[in-house]
């Protein structure tokens, strides 16, 4: 999967180009293992690809990534891409992700035109917010049993 991802970039044709990438986006479904260190760049590259199909791959990928890397690019890509599929897409990854650093790009993102990428936008800042509510809480927790400990 890593090799064939990698040379996706010397295929011409997008067609056979989305095809393996919507391979790759299955293979990563079912849990195959991928050294993420070792896509990154390539998936970066498919962000700057002119078929939006492409870019709307690259952001189903990046769903699996939690490099800061791929995450500035999708929210770079959320707030300038021309399509507002890709733009969604990127919102709805940002949401799989759950980095806070999103939060005052998708904050944004819910006032887009399109309802497509408000919609996911909106998604994403639930589960951001869950996270974020999830995390304080069990940090209270945490706190509370240290200082049951301590008797």
């Amino acid at each position: 999967m890593i090799d064939t991802l990698k040379r996706v970039d010397e295929i011409e044709s997008s067609e056979e180009r989305l095809s393996i990438l919507t391979s790759v986006v299955e293979e990563i479904k079912k849990g195959e293992a991928f050294p993420e260190k070792e896509i990154i760049e390539t998936v970066l590259n498919l962000f700057k690809d002119k078929n939006e199909l492409i870019r709307i791959k690259a952001t189903e990928i990046s769903e699996f990534l939690k490099d800061e890397m791929i995450i500035d690019k999708l929210i770079e890509r959320m707030a300038e891409d021309e399509s507002y599929f890709v733009r969604g897409f990127a919102a709805k990854a940002l949401g799989s992700i759950g980095n806070i650093k999103a939060r005052p790009e998708l904050e944004k993102a819910v006032f887009d035109k399109e309802g497509f990428v408000v919609s996911f936008a909106g998604q994403a800042l639930k589960a951001i917010n869950m996270k974020l509510s999830f995390s304080s809480k069990l940090d209270m927790l945490r706190m509370k049993v240290r200082e049951n400990q301590k008797w």
